[in-house]
Parts: C-alpha cells; sequence; structure tokens
C-alpha cells in the first residue's frame, strides 16, 4: 500500500519535470518582441507609446509603412494602432498630438498648426479673443491684454 501511495505523489511530479524545457532551451517556438516605447492605454486605446521624445512638429507623413501597428518602429514617436487618430495622444502619422500640430485634441478650442497668433487661433490653442495680448489682422487694431476700455488700446 505504501509504494502504491508513493507512486501516485511522484508520478505527477516525474510527468511535469519531463514536460519542462531546460533552461535556454526551446521556447515551444514562442517569439518574444520587447519595445523601447512605454506600454499605455487611453480608454479604448491600445499600444506603445515613446514618451521620451523632445520637440515635436507635425508631419503629413513619416515614410513609415509600419505606423499603426502598435509598435513603435525607428522614425515614430508612438504607436498606438488602430487607436491613432487626429483627436487622439498619437496622430495618423504616428507623431505625439502636441498643440500647434494641426490636430485638434478634446482639450484643445482650436489647432490650426502654426505659430501665427495674428488668425483665429493663438498660442497654447485657444480662440483669439479680445483681451487675449495678440492683435488679429482685420478684427483689431490693437490688443492689450486687458479687459479695460478707458486705456490706449
Amino acid at each position: 500500500m505504501r509504494d502504491l501511495r508513493c507512486f501516485v505523489i511522484l508520478s505527477p511530479l516525474v510527468l511535469l519535470l519531463t514536460a519542462c524545457p531546460p533552461p535556454g532551451g526551446d521556447d515551444g517556438g514562442f517569439t518574444t518582441f520587447t519595445s523601447t516605447g512605454t506600454t499605455g492605454t487611453t480608454d479604448d486605446d491600445v499600444g506603445t507609446l515613446d514618451t521620451e521624445t523632445g520637440d515635436t512638429v507635425g508631419t503629413t507623413d513619416t515614410g513609415n509603412e509600419n505606423c499603426g501597428d502598435g509598435v513603435v518602429d525607428a522614425g515614430e514617436e508612438c504607436d498606438m494602432g488602430a487607436g491613432n487618430g487626429a483627436d487622439k495622444a498619437c496622430t495618423p502619422e504616428c507623431t505625439i498630438n502636441v498643440c500647434g500640430d494641426g490636430y485638434q485634441l478634446p482639450a484643445e478650442e482650436c489647432d490650426d498648426g502654426n505659430s501665427d497668433n495674428t488668425d483665429d487661433c493663438v498660442t497654447g490653442c485657444k480662440l483669439a479673443s479680445c483681451g487675449d495680448g495678440f492683435t488679429q489682422a482685420g478684427v483689431e487694431m490693437c490688443d492689450d491684454g486687458n479687459d479695460v476700455n478707458d486705456d490706449d488700446c
């Protein structure tokens, strides 16, 4: 009876040990991928976002046919796969969406893609208004950045 108990207890252990490959051995055909970016998600977005970039400037084409595959490749600042978009953290060109790149994020009032503060969209992606400190061409003669009507402007 004792021999039967030992057999029942040790048999699964022996089977388990023989099923494991040796260290550094065959991985069963699985491939491991690593990314230089950090994995990130925002609501329904999935993929990777490279957060170690400097200033970004919007472009119309990265020339990278891998943009949109969910993996940050050379020449890409981010890649959220199907989550890339004009109103998303990562643009359709795989650049990080920032104020001034021409893509309007939900938190931006406007984004005309330029640094001209005499048009309808000024620094900080705000809509131009009287008292904002910027003189809008063809609309204002001056704008001193305040709401005081008794001064020179």
